[in-house]
């Protein structure tokens, strides 16, 4: 349904912009439909990154993107437009996504009127009042503003936001990394409910394994805006390859960048060898001198990394 060839994004910062970052660094993948791809990772490995690149909220540098086989790094004007409103973001932060000066019954119905989708006020009511049904809120939630109300009900508003355009593909950003457990439970299984009725597919970014376990069908693993392990769920809990997969189950929380393994500074385009070097307890030679490439070596399980390759 969705396919990324090459994908690379980099932004140039410092004096006469010099310095160049590969916040995402030639990733494949793939999403079929009705399915759910985990993208697993420690903070600043560039998942959120890659999930806007995927929406074309922000271009990619090299790359190609496509939405069955139209390809969206191509697409202009009325045709991009229309095809923007197959794919939708669920954000991290609800609240500095939602206007504040806003009522919750204007922010919802926003998309529909630049869409053209409702041609009159009692139709978007209806159609803003059976989004509210599906998302689990309540009519009286339409006159209140942002502030007054709770985390899940804001991540509930998006939500239904998102579903406003019927999008086929949705970017889940962390979108309970914020909430408490007991309501982060309630809007994972929301969003699953959301999936087996209405077909979409996600790609649903997270630094809790746990939770990319619960909600995907396949994961993807991120290291320094790399791609370095991808399997089915299943699969890579229990026959984890890569070095740093290997970490990362063994880890208790991702979100503290301070407690992991990489610095955005391993991003930089001019670094060689495989950007896991340094840290992992099992690099040779060739692992510093040459970048591995992402292979397959089970079926559909691929990694990148020389050591996997070894016959055993």
């Amino acid at each position: 349904m969705l396919r990324a060839l090459n994908v690379t994004k980099v932004f140039e910062s410092g004096f006469l912009r010099k310095t160049k970052i590969a916040a995402v660094n030639g990733v494949d993948l793939e999403i079929g439909e009705a399915s759910t791809l985990g993208l697993v990772g420690e903070s600043g490995s560039g998942k959120t990154t890659l999930g806007r690149v995927l929406l074309l909220l922000t271009y990619p540098t090299e790359g190609k993107i496509f939405l069955d086989e139209t390809e969206l790094t191509k697409a202009k004007g009325g045709e991009l437009r229309e095809l923007r409103g197959e794919m939708q973001l669920i954000p991290q932060h609800p609240e500095a996504a939602l206007d504040p000066r806003w009522k919750i019954r204007d922010s919802i119905a926003e998309l529909m009127r630049t869409h053209s989708l409702v041609s009159n006020r009692d139709e978007e009511r209806e159609k803003i009042l059976e989004l509210l049904g599906v998302v689990g809120l309540k009519e009286e939630h339409l006159e209140r503003y942002p502030h007054e109300l709770s985390g899940g009900e804001l991540q509930r508003v998006m939500i239904a936001r998102a579903l406003s355009l019927n999008p086929r593909f949705i970017v889940a950003d962390e979108p309970t990394s914020m909430l408490d457990v007991s309501v982060q439970a309630q809007i994972l299984n929301l969003l699953i409910d959301l999936q087996d009725r209405f077909g979409v597919s996600y790609l649903f970014i997270t630094h809790d394994l746990e939770v990319a376990r619960r909600m995907s069908d396949r994961i993807a693993i991120m290291y320094s805006g790399q791609i370095v392990e991808v399997a089915d769920t299943v699969e890579l809990f229990h026959n984890p390859l890569h070095p740093y997969t290997k970490v990362l189950l063994e880890s208790t929380d991702l979100s503290d960048s301070s407690a992991g393994f990489v610095s955005i500074r391993a991003n930089s385009t001019t670094r060689e060898g495989c950007k896991y070097y340094a840290h992992c307890p099992l690099r040779n030679a060739r692992c510093r001198r040459e970048p591995p490439k992402l292979v397959e070596v089970n079926r559909g399980h691929w990694v990148r990394c020389f050591l996997c390759l070894l016959p055993t």
